[in-house]
């Protein structure tokens, strides 16, 4: 007999700007420590919690979070004609993360369209600069890491 479970990797739970994070407060001006965050399952954030991103002053999430099972691998796929590199890093919470980032300027047109939002904040930030634009992916919410600092990435 073979069981199976639901597949959801790479389910979209959080897109850019949107602002569905609460965080609960041990008073009216002091977040909880360590921090709680819940998802909004209205428009506003229940009593005792307070709209997360107004909290650290931003107006909304400003990625994508797609969701994986604990332990699943994390791919880079982006296809540029670009040298990429990693950068690990721990925040204060404990929380682990990896930064890759282009070595050089990428060109506008080998940016995935699919981006949407950050696609059009991309293009704005890449005319302002003159056609420069340096690009770098976050993943965050990770178990471990099994990339060094200046570690050169590939796409697969």
């Amino acid at each position: 007999m073979k069981i199976y479970r639901p597949i959801k990797t790479d389910f979209l739970s959080q897109k850019f700007g949107e602002n569905k994070a609460c965080a609960k407060m041990e008073n009216a001006l002091v977040p909880v420590n360590p921090p709680q965050i819940i998802y909004k399952s209205a428009l506003t954030c229940p009593i005792g919690y307070k709209d997360f991103y107004k909290l650290i002053g931003m107006v909304g999430h400003n990625g994508y979070d797609l969701g994986a099972w604990r332990g699943e691998p994390v791919y880079f796929n982006v296809d540029a004609d670009v040298e990429w590199e990693a950068a690990t890093e721990v925040d204060k919470g404990g929380g682990i993360g990896v930064r890759v980032r282009s070595k050089q300027p990428v060109s506008f047109e080998s940016l995935p369209k699919e981006l949407n939002g950050p696609f059009q904040l991309a293009k704005k930030q890449y005319e302002a600069q003159g056609g420069k634009l340096y690009i770098q992916f976050v993943f965050w919410h990770l178990k471990s890491v099994n990339v060094f600092d200046k570690q050169p990435v590939r796409s697969i």
